[in-house]
């Protein structure tokens, strides 16, 4: 497989915005110019091909066809093997680049492909409006107020984007995706960044008391070394105290995003800027994460909470899951919140569980920044809708089968000791009981030393040590006992590639669950299992 390493989203944009060969040559424009001072250049090291670029903020505007198009170059290396040296262009290089980040980003093998994908001219167009938007500052914070779910107090919001183009209101879902897949959501993400700080600079000089405005920006800004430095300039330039800052980040999706996270939340926090891991239980952020990254805030998802307007229909299942989620945040002392509250009945029961903020309509909608100033000076929401009773107690473990919960007892083999600590809790608090293993070999023994019928399923992360799930999973399905070849083992994968499942077949085992966890599938494969049981 050809190897490549370096991140070439500025040839997406530029091709994204003039088409591929306008794109080709606006790149080619921009290397001559910035090449020299800026240290940009084709050199070769132990003869390997590289790329690079010396200074990450450098910017060149190059015309094109369509109008004006910014690079910004950004420091990597392509290893390029015989067949590839016969490219004569850098842009050619880059479009393979972009080629296997996209391919992979899709699912893909990872294959190199010359052949770039086609855009639509919709899609350039939108680009050119958005960077258009943006020098008019047609793009605004609206703020989403944050609240004490004990005192109703007004503790912050949430800043979200919204563009006013030709006085109509363009949604995130309209814009946000062409951004992402380019890399100019980092761009947008500090320019709403600096709106918040001229409001909040804004309101304090009124003499409001603004306590802490959240941010959200997207996990590339993790690969420029400069961001910290780049926020700090920002609140610099507004006099804001760095307290009154939030930064929302979303879960990772592998180790080195996991390690550049962790250095990215430790200088932060070490400056004074606060931090928020967003989204967590929305089916992708890793358990492990949560222990590993030293946030403030964890904000749970809203796609937690039920999407009915009647909350008594959430399950017991989610509510035990909510529950435990709320738990480990007070046990690593951080403060948690809830997303997307509409109902007095779910924010009744978030503080039944000691969920300590929440956000969402039963409050407010995000609000244009001269109406959330008035909610800044009224401090807080004292008027609420009728609070129907308290939710009952979570049903006991020996209640929860009657209930569509489960009550059986597991076999969970990890070899994370955060996964298999933080699973077996969630676990527990689903109302099942649980024998943890750290291995493959481990999870085999454990098996051969139980009861005929003991456990009433194997949940079997793929890889690890010693012995693997599949190699686990087989030589408990070979065993000469009754219940071998009818427990449900499930397997526990990182990925739902086609080999994988069918890997997971041949070796006998029964389904899957996605790692990080997917909590939503595995409560739902349990209360299967508990209703088979029965």
């Amino acid at each position: 497989m050809k190897q490549d390493l370096y991140d070439a989203f500025l040839l997406a944009a530029a091709q994204l915005h003039a088409g591929n060969e306008a794109g080709d040559g606006a790149l080619l424009t921009a290397f001559s110019a910035l090449a020299g001072d800026a240290g940009i250049g084709l050199v070769e090291e132990q003869g390997i091909p590289l790329f690079d670029c010396g200074d990450y903020d450098r910017k060149q505007a190059v015309e094109v066809e369509k109008g004006v198009l910014t690079v910004c170059p950004r420091s990597g290396c392509h290893f390029a093997e015989e067949d590839l040296l016969k490219l004569q262009t850098a842009a050619g290089l880059l479009r393979l680049s972009a080629e296997r980040k996209r391919a992979v980003s899709a699912g893909a093998d990872g294959q190199l492909s010359a052949q770039p994908a086609e855009i639509k001219e919709e899609t350039r167009q939108l680009l050119r409006d958005v960077r258009d938007g943006m020098e008019k500052r047609e793009f605004y914070a609206y703020y989403q107020p944050k609240v004490d779910i004990r005192t109703n107090a007004l503790i912050g919001a949430e800043a979200l984007v919204r563009w006013i183009r030709d006085g109509k209101m363009v949604m995130p879902g309209a814009f946000i995706p062409a951004l992402e897949e380019t890399g100019m959501i980092c761009e947008l993400d500090l320019y709403i960044f600096e709106r918040v700080c001229a409001d909040i600079r804004r309101w304090q000089d009124e003499g409001l008391t603004v306590s802490t405005i959240s941010s959200n920006f997207s996990m590339r800004h993790l690969g420029n070394p400069d961001f910290t430095d780049t926020l700090i300039t920002i609140a610099n330039r507004y006099g804001v105290d760095y307290g009154h800052l939030e930064i929302e980040l979303t879960e990772t999706m592998n180790a080195e995003e996991e390690r550049l996270l962790l250095e990215t939340v430790r200088r932060l926090r070490g400056l004074g800027f606060r931090t928020a891991l967003d989204d967590f239980g929305s089916g992708y952020s890793s358990l492990s994460l949560v222990k590993e990254i030293p946030v403030d805030v964890i904000k749970l998802d809203k796609s937690l909470l039920s999407a009915q307007h009647d909350f008594t229909t959430l399950r017991n299942n989610d509510k035990a899951l909510m529950m435990h989620m709320v738990g480990l945040t007070k046990d690593m002392q951080m403060m948690s919140l809830a997303e997307g509250v509409e109902t007095a009945e779910q924010k009744d029961f978030l503080k039944s569980i000691g969920c300590n903020y929440v956000q969402g309509f039963l409050f407010d909608r995000p609000l244009a920044p001269e109406v959330f100033r008035e909610r800044l000076v009224s401090g807080g929401y004292k008027e609420m809708p009728t609070e129907k009773e308290a939710p009952a107690p979570a049903p006991k473990k020996e209640e929860k089968a009657a209930e569509g919960g489960f009550s059986g007892k597991l076999l969970l083999a990890e070899d994370n000791a955060i996964n298999r600590e933080i699973t077996t809790g969630i676990l527990e608090a689903l109302g099942a009981e649980v024998d943890a293993a750290v291995d493959g070999k481990d999870a085999l023994e454990h098996f051969m030393r139980s009861g005929v019928g003991e456990y009433a399923a194997i949940l079997m992360d793929i890889q690890m040590p010693v012995m693997d799930g599949y190699q686990s999973s087989t030589a408990i399905r070979a065993l000469e006992r009754a219940d071998a070849k009818t427990v449900p083992i499930i397997a526990i994968t990182v990925d739902t590639y086609k080999e994988t499942r069918e890997q997971a077949e041949q070796s006998g085992m029964n389904g899957y669950v996605t790692k990080p966890l997917d909590l939503s599938r595995l409560s739902t494969l349990l209360e299967g299992l508990g209703k088979s049981a029965e």
